[in-house]
């Protein structure tokens, strides 16, 4: 797993075991070291008992980066778990794109993307800025919402020549 898929990874999950943290327990599998699933369950006032909230599903692409994060809540009434959100990842030379689409229960299908988020990265793959994007329905065009760049101080080579 790289190093910006690894952090996507962990920013989504406080622990790779199971946890309590404000009336939620968190449950994560994992398959060859990778996160595949994490379900959160609520605890109910008594404190005795779990009930199913929100579960997510991570699939990785052939290089082990992320490639989609699904996120399914728990239907009360039909006692399973349906679609909500997908963020879906791609990968070039210098960016990675999120794509935030929702779940269509007309289409069946996560059809209707109207967020997207731009990461640069360096070829270290750090971050080195992001611009995120909204979908303008009327027009179908993406807007920019936010230009960030991000300093990455320089390593002074000098310096650690001097002090090995």
């Amino acid at each position: 797993m790289n190093l910006f898929t690894a952090t996507i990874v962990a920013a989504t999950i406080l622990s790779a075991t199971t946890s309590v943290s404000n009336n939620y327990v968190y449950n994560v599998k994992n398959t060859n070291e990778a996160v595949t699933e994490q379900t959160v369950y609520k605890v109910d006032e008594s404190g005795k008992y779990l009930t199913n909230h929100i579960k997510y599903d991570y699939s990785y692409d052939n290089e082990n980066r992320l490639n989609t994060k699904t996120t399914l809540r728990w239907n009360d009434v039909n006692q399973k778990w349906e679609n909500s959100s997908q963020l879906i990842y791609t990968y070039n030379e210098s960016n990675c794109i999120v794509e935030y689409a929702r779940w269509n229960k007309n289409t069946n299908s996560f059809s209707e993307v109207t967020e997207k988020v731009v990461y640069a990265c360096n070829k270290l793959q750090e971050v080195t800025g992001y611009q995120s994007f909204k979908i303008n329905e009327k027009t179908n065009e993406w807007h920019l919402v936010m230009n960030h760049e991000i300093n990455i101080p320089q390593t002074d080579f000098y310096w650690f020549a001097q002090n090995k």
